[in-house]
């Protein structure tokens, strides 16, 4: 056993001979925030603790915790004051910023570094192992917590985060970190080893249904037929964009098709909404009369439900269970919008639940373990063989210089090739996206001076959607994002 010295300073200030026997705890998990927990006794009450300090843990060599402060309690007895404090480790930092971006076309690993130059650079948060990732297109991300932000692009892309204990942000794919020892059946390096299938999350019929759909392009006439009294006209599909309009086989100008709710009533000829099949015409235009010819050409949404199985595995289930074999599995994603993009998703779902988790469990007194490495094991006579991804590690003081790591890792797809696959998928849909319809405030203090500054760089503002606004005596009202071109 390598028994090293524990260390703990709280904002600065080493309070090691404070620390209470073995009430050290330490959890680090994929994915979420580590945390810690300690007790103190001071009886000089010169301990003065509030939220927010920083919190540095060593064991002589490493860092096995480092954070903030989130709470405490105090209670006094004898003379002495006693603290239970609670700390979570520097992913914290990112609850407490909102992050309101957006990004066109952009690979993962830009995004991340961009969030990282707008919010997470003033906190003392630097750059480390970025993945490139990959391709995404419309990113929105609309005042949320720039965890939540980070969240999202993991969900979408697979490839993990995590801000270090040494306040470096890395966004990696499982097995870029290594364990930086491994177990055999002689290493001698744990206890308790255990090893359990899991049928916790395994399907192998996958139901899925992703958000709309669009359509190819559509060439219809409209219901009612034009009558001299009608003014809204009805197509088979819930739009997606913006209509061409022909009367008569003459295209309305593009400009004069405005949005319900964004474009004032009078200021255009024709309205539409995204996911209406209505499209209107203003009250100030002459209704068609009986005999015109109304046509649109649009983009439509539509919905659908997949489908798929894996016929091996419910063949082997049905061998074993009886009955039919088949583990079905629901889920929704109303974020995907793309065929092509909601096969591969539920493939990779399938992929990575369609088959039973080797969960392996272990103590031991080794340092140095992460949640998100990948350690090598070979213990056959426990059925352990093969690489396995670090899901969980909680530490606890055992006596002094000694902590007892409880590890939790997984084998199976979720090393290897669903992590690849996830690289591999090039997203086509807009997967953060401001709701249609919803409007973004903009609050900035202002001079007289700066009113003709910013009117023009809004005016000038280019995007995909574009963000439009509207002024009143000079002052930018209110702005938001819509969809509006084909």
């Amino acid at each position: 056993m390598d028994k090293r010295p524990r260390t703990i300073t709280i904002a600065g200030i080493d309070r090691t001979l404070n620390l209470m026997g073995k009430s050290l705890n330490i959890s680090d998990k994929i994915p979420g925030k580590s945390t810690c927990s300690f007790e103190l006794f001071d009886t000089t009450g010169m301990i003065a603790l509030q939220e927010g300090q920083e919190v540095i843990i060593e064991d002589g060599i490493n860092r096995i915790f480092a954070g903030e402060v989130k709470r405490f309690q105090a209670s006094a007895k004898s003379g002495v004051t006693y603290y239970s404090v609670s700390c979570a480790d520097y992913n914290a930092i990112l609850d407490r910023v909102l992050l309101a971006a957006a990004f066109d076309a952009s690979p993962a690993g830009d995004m991340v570094r961009a969030i990282h130059g707008m919010k997470l650079a003033t906190e003392g948060i630097t750059l480390g192992l970025i993945e490139e990732g990959p391709t995404t297109s419309r990113s929105v991300f609309d005042w949320v917590p720039a965890t939540q932000a980070m969240n999202d692009i993991e969900t979408l892309t697979g490839i993990t985060w995590n801000v270090d204990y040494y306040k470096v942000l890395n966004y990696f794919p499982p097995g870029a970190f290594t364990a930086p020892f491994s177990l055999t059946a002689t290493s001698h390096n744990y206890k308790n080893l255990n090893l359990e299938r899991n049928m916790e999350k395994y399907r192998n019929v996958q139901i899925f249904r992703p958000g709309w759909l669009e359509t190819t392009e559509q060439t219809e006439t409209p219901t009612p037929k034009p009558d001299g009294s009608s003014r809204t006209f009805t197509v088979r599909f819930p739009l997606a964009k913006k209509p061409r309009i022909f009367i008569n086989s003459l295209e309305v100008n593009v400009d004069d098709i405005g949005v319900n709710g964004l474009d004032q009533s009078g200021t255009k000829k024709w309205y539409f909404s995204r996911q209406s099949p209505q499209v209107s015409q203003d009250s100030s235009e002459t209704e068609l009369p009986a005999g015109t010819v109304l046509e649109f050409i649009y983009t439509g949404l539509y919905n659908r439900v997949f489908v798929k199985e894996k016929q091996a595995e419910i063949t082997a289930r049905k061998l074993i269970e009886g009955g039919s074999g088949r583990h079905e599995h629901y889920e929704d994603k109303a974020t995907i919008d793309d065929v092509d993009t909601a096969d591969q998703y539920i493939a990779g779902l399938l992929r990575k639940y369609g088959s039973i988790s080797n969960i392996l469990t272990y103590q031991t007194h080794e340092h140095g373990l992460r949640a998100g490495m990948v350690q090598t094991v070979n213990v056959p006579a426990r059925g352990a063989v093969g690489d396995f991804l670090i899901e969980s590690v909680t530490a606890r003081a055992d006596g002094p210089g000694l902590m007892v790591y409880n590890v939790k890792a997984i084998d199976g797809e979720v090393v290897g090739g669903w992590v690849e696959f996830f690289r591999s998928l090039v997203i086509r849909s807009r997967d953060f996206a401001i709701r249609d319809n919803e409007f973004v405030s903009l609050l900035q203090n202002l001079t007289e001076t700066d009113i003709d500054l910013v009117t023009d760089a809004l005016s000038n503002y280019n995007a995909n959607p574009p963000f439009q606004y509207m002024t009143s005596g000079g002052n930018v009202v209110y702005g938001r994002w819509q969809y509006l071109d084909a």
